[in-house]
C-alpha cells in the first residue's frame, strides 16, 4: 500500500515495481514461506539506505533457488471476483498456485484443476483447512475480502510493501487489529526514485 494505504485505481495496480511483483509471486507461491523470508533478508536492520533495484535483483539471482511447489505441496491465494477479472489473461490463473474466487455467482466450479470457485471465504477456507496439500493460503485482494480476512481469528500474518509514494487510488487497504505487531522487515530499495520495503505482521506477538 502507499502513503495513504491505497492498493488499486481503476481495477489495476497503479505501480509498477519489479520487486514487489517479484516478492508477490515468490512469498504466494513457494511452500516454504521461511526460505523466502531468508531469501529477502526478513529480520535484519531495515533502517540503513535504501538499495537500488537492480542491486537488490541481482542479489536475488545469485541466491539458492527456493523449493518448487509441487501438486503434493503448494499453496492458494484467495481472491474476490473483481480481483480474479482483473488479472492479465497470461496471469490467469496464477501459476504454480491453487487459485481460489470468491464469488456468488453461479460458474463453473473447477477449469482443469487450476481454480475453484467458492460463494464465501468461509467455504474456501474451510475446505482449503482440510487438503493437506496446501502449505500456506493467502488472501489477494481485494479490499473488501482483505477487511474480512483481517477480522478471522485465523488471520496470522500480514507480508506488506510498503510503498513511500503516493498514488491515486480508489481502493485503499483496510486497518488492521491492533494485535497485530511487526515481527520481521528487511531493507528499503528503491526502484525508479520510489522506495518499498516488504515487512511480516503476525497477530497476537510482541
Amino acid at each position: 500500500m502507499d502513503k495513504k494505504r491505497g492498493i488499486g485505481r481503476n481495477g489495476r495496480l497503479p505501480w509498477e515495481l519489479s520487486v514487489d511483483m517479484r516478492f508477490f509471486r515468490e512469498i504466494t507461491t513457494c511452500p516454504d514461506r521461511n526460505a523466502v523470508e531468508s531469501r529477502y533478508g526478513f529480520n535484519t536492520a531495515s533502517a540503513g539506505a535504501p538499495i537500488e533495484a537492480a542491486d537488490f535483483l541481482a542479489k536475488l539471482k545469485s541466491a539458492p533457488a527456493l523449493p518448487h511447489p509441487t501438486p503434493d505441496r503448494r499453496n492458494a491465494v484467495l481472491m474476490g471476483r473483481n480481483t480474479w477479472e482483473a488479472l492479465p489473461p497470461v496471469y490467469k490463473p496464477l501459476p504454480n498456485r491453487l487459485n481460489g474466487v470468491l464469488s456468488r455467482r453461479e460458474g463453473n466450479r473447477d477449469e482443469t484443476g487450476t481454480h475453484r470457485i467458492w460463494p464465501s471465504l468461509e467455504e474456501a477456507l474451510k475446505e482449503l483447512g482440510g487438503n493437506q496439500s496446501v502449505a500456506e493460503i493467502f488472501v489477494i485482494g481485494g479490499a473488501q475480502i482483505y477487511a474480512e480476512a483481517l477480522l478471522r481469528s485465523d488471520c496470522a500474518r500480514i507480508y506488506l510493501t510498503e510503498i513511500e509514494a503516493e498514488f491515486p487510488c480508489d481502493v485503499f487497504f483496510p486497518a488492521w487489529p491492533e494485535d497485530f505487531r511487526i515481527t520481521g522487515s528487511c531493507n528499503p530499495v528503491s526502484e525508479r526514485g520510489v522506495v518499498t520495503r516488504f515487512l511480516r505482521y503476525e497477530r497476537g506477538l510482541s
